[in-house]
């Protein structure tokens, strides 16, 4: 039904109305509020009835055509209250819902009201909300859905009033003391509790209402139902004190309890609607407030992230600049030939600068970690030759400690597929680790097969010492960034508590898991495990890898080829050139990437190393312009670089460059790279 509310005066014995809809008597004096009320009703598909006093509410009733009634606190003739008491009396009204409106609540007015019938109250401004309860009400015919928690003790009453609650469609737990209530409450959601108020056992009902109103949040604010035989106004005064939300007397009538029950539910609802909807409003207007927040702290991590990036990236650039010309010249000098004492101090030199070299890679290496940029790069390799390569880096230390070192892998498939540097580097960890804290007694270097399917292999690598050991506590500090057994660990034997955390997320990048077990003064045994890939193309690497050194194989097959140098830093410059010469290559020299760019247009060359960091035209724009030029589409250039980051690897392979010589230049990884891609052209020795 729309539009305006059917409205009905009393004309003494006539009344008129359609038997589907809900007759609403409104009984207030003031025309204002009746006209409020009526367009706030207009929509509703309620009857409207009007009365101006308690006299004439009471004639209108007594047709018995009302459903629901509401009236103001102060009549013209008598109080609301008053009014909800004759009305309670009349045949057929005492379980009619009956609305006290009020515009000034008062202690007196709720404290007695409610004993008086009334079935809740509504402040006048509050029309919108009590019309919600209107048609939230439930008619006489109506079902109610909703969990009740009952207790009684009178096992009689106790089933008697679960089967009229469930009549109307409650789910009723039923218990028969509030002892064994009170976990059940704890437990469940309940939209209500009714309890008798003299219960047998530890707890009376009015201790379990106690207990309800302390607990926080809406469990306490469970509407509670007291039934009681007594109904005088200090016991009355005295419920509503303790917390119960309703109340009624014995013996109970079976329309009353429904009502009252669905009046308590109903209204419940309602207000957690209403406090739902509030604090939807708080949640939205507060995550509208922290996603700009989050948005400006996103756009500062950003930037900080991109300042720090940069500040690695040129920081490894100015350390690894030098270095290449450091260890280049003691490369080149060692092998010019030197006095013993002076092979001891160059010697001395390379390894302190490698050192220096492993501390630089290790905290960038820990950057990627940090900004998720560490990749791994996965290609076929021989086991034999990524453990070859480990030994070379740990075994003379080892050997001038007069240590033995194990090597046995022999369960372990001789051909995979993964990243062999990264993998390398965790074992050197541990290596290094091991030699650090082992004065006399061996190492070991162990590998087994853990499992295997149709992609790969699950594989174990340990290492195991006859060192100092650790105790647990010392143990579970392990593997944390900056972290050594003790402080005297690093005044003692070094380190940067770098090493073990890198393993470990190397490990985890493998698809595995790094961990350590130890004995205080007998060793340690330091282990990881790791998903490699079955081997692809059935072979790794050249025939270089297989025993005859890469500087003499391009010396060999590659001598008299030209090469495009460019780089402008005048030690890397002489490093570099004397490094190519001497394995019987021709290179020239270019001093920036424009001068790379003119060289290249007037000579033709196998192979280009470029420098990516160069004034004016750098790397990588030399690099675009090589490519334009005629018959330099498919010739090698080769970044060097000190840049390690990714992001820089990215931008080369972008501007057309195929592979990387990181600075400062392994030897026998320069010509090892040189040996690959010259391999792969039409360049033959002359």
């Amino acid at each position: 039904m729309t539009g305006r509310p059917n409205v009905f005066r009393y004309d003494r014995g006539f009344l008129t109305m359609a038997d589907d809809e809900r007759k609403v008597l409104l009984v207030d004096d003031s025309k204002m509020f009746q006209s409020m009320f009526r367009s706030v009703l207009a929509e509703s598909g309620c009857s409207l009835f009007l009365a101006n006093g308690g006299a004439e509410a009471l004639e209108i009733v007594g047709g018995r055509y009302i459903d629901f009634i509401c009236s103001s606190q102060y009549l013209r003739d008598m109080e609301g209250i008053e009014l909800c008491r004759r009305v309670r009396q009349l045949t057929g009204f005492v379980s009619k819902p009956f609305v006290l409106l009020t515009s000034v609540e008062t202690h007196d007015s709720l404290t007695l009201a409610l004993p008086a019938g009334v079935t809740e109250i509504f402040h006048k401004r509050d029309v919108a909300q009590l019309l919600a309860f209107i048609k939230r009400f439930p008619s006489r015919n109506a079902r109610i859905e909703g969990r009740v928690l009952y207790v009684e003790d009178s096992p009689s009453q106790r089933e008697f009033l679960k089967a009229v609650l469930q009549k109307h469609g409650l789910i009723v737990d039923a218990y028969s003391s509030a002892d064994e209530a009170w976990p059940h409450f704890m437990a469940e959601p309940y939209d209500a509790v009714i309890t008798d108020i003299v219960l047998d056992g530890m707890m009376s009902g009015i201790g379990f209402v106690n207990r309800i109103r302390r607990q926080l949040g809406s469990k306490g604010d469970t509407p509670v139902l007291a039934v009681t035989g007594f109904d005088d106004k200090t016991r009355r005064i005295e419920l509503f004190n303790l917390g119960v939300t309703e109340y009624i007397v014995k013996p109970v009538v079976e329309e009353e309890l429904f009502v009252r029950v669905g009046s308590l539910i109903a209204n419940r609802r309602l207000v957690a609607g209403i406090e739902l909807d509030r604090r939807r409003q708080e949640l939205e207007a507060e995550v509208r407030a922290r996603t700009a927040q989050l948005d400006v702290a996103l756009h500062a991590a950003e930037a900080a992230n991109r300042a720090k990036g940069a500040f690695l990236a040129n920081m490894s650039h100015e350390i690894r600049t030098p270095m290449n010309g450091i260890l280049g010249m003691v490369h080149l000098l060692l092998r010019a030939g030197a006095t013993p004492r002076q092979t001891e101090m160059l010697d001395k030199i390379a390894a302190s600068g490698h050192h220096l070299l492993g501390v630089l890679n290790d905290i960038l290496d820990l950057a990627k970690i940090d900004a998720g940029k560490l990749r791994l790069d996965p290609r076929d390799f021989a086991l034999s030759e990524m453990l070859a390569a480990v030994g070379a880096v740990v075994g003379d230390s080892i050997a001038a400690k007069g240590l033995v070192l194990h090597v046995d892998c022999a369960g372990v498939p001789q051909t995979l597929h993964g990243d062999a540097t990264r993998l390398g580097q965790a074992l050197v960890n541990y290596l290094g680790n091991a030699l650090k804290f082992t004065e006399r007694g061996s190492i070991a270097l162990r590998g087994s097969l853990i499992g295997e399917d149709s992609e790969g292999y699950l594989l174990r690598f340990e290492v195991a010492d006859t060192g100092i050991g650790m105790t647990d506590e010392q143990c579970s500090r392990l593997f944390q960034i900056f972290e050594q057994a003790d402080s005297a660990t690093t005044r003692k034997y070094g380190g940067t508590g770098l090493g073990l955390a890198i393993t470990r997320r190397i490990a985890r990048l493998m698809g595995g898991e790094a961990g350590a077990s130890s004995t205080p003064g007998e060793g340690s045994t330091f282990w990881l495990t790791a998903r490699l890939g079955k081997a692809r193309d059935g072979g790794t690497g050249n025939g270089a890898a297989r025993g005859e050194p890469a500087e003499a194989v391009v010396g060999r097959d590659f001598r008299g080829a030209r090469i495009l140098l460019a780089e402008d830093e005048p030690i890397n410059q002489e490093v570099t050139l004397l490094l190519l010469e001497g394995a019987g290559l021709a290179p020239d020299l270019a001093a920036d990437g424009g001068e790379a760019v003119r060289m290249a247009e007037r000579n033709g060359y196998a192979l280009i190393l470029m420098d990516v960091q160069m004034p004016g035209m750098d790397g990588l724009a030399a690099t675009r312009a090589i490519r334009d030029l005629p018959g330099y589409r498919d010739t090698p250039i080769l970044a060097m670089t000190a840049d390690a980051f990714d992001d820089n690897r990215r931008a080369c392979l972008a501007a057309g460059m195929n592979d990387f010589v990181a600075k400062p230049v392994e030897p026998e990884l320069l010509f090892g790279k040189l040996l690959e891609w010259l391999a792969g052209g039409t360049f033959r020795a002359q």
